[in-house]
């Protein structure tokens, strides 16, 4: 019987590219991160130095399609058999006061969120 251990990178700011999928547009953000993977206990001392390694490899296209298709990278890497990864970050707009008219900045607090599907620990 393999045992594993739970291990996380938690609310690391990092700048990222964000990709929309239906613009095609990119906007440059920092977001705060944060991975976590169950991985089997012996690779436990590799484990902060790969998923740096992957999260900087990825800034460049985070999304809603790539953030799936880039997990798969975060599972094979670490031998996981389970990965969630978060992006917390701010998308501002522009609008207008409803009564000076004067144009502001608004923040929407936003996070891209994958995971894998849960399965047993096999502990």
């Amino acid at each position: 019987m393999q045992k594993s251990i739970l291990v996380s990178i938690n609310r690391k700011p990092f700048p990222i590219l964000l990709k929309d999928e239906h613009s095609l547009k990119e906007k440059k953000t920092a977001a705060t991160v944060s991975i976590t993977a169950r991985i089997p206990f012996e690779h436990e001392k590799d484990w902060h130095s790969i998923m740096l390694r992957l999260l900087h490899n990825h800034r460049d296209c985070v999304g809603i399609k790539t953030l799936h298709n880039n997990i798969a990278d975060y599972m094979n890497a670490l031998n996981a058999d389970f990965v969630r990864i978060d992006f917390e970050y701010q998308h501002f707009t522009e609008k207008c006061a409803p009564i000076s008219g004067e144009l502001g900045w608004i923040a929407y607090p936003c996070t891209i969120s994958a995971r894998t599907p849960s399965v047993p620990s096999k502990t």
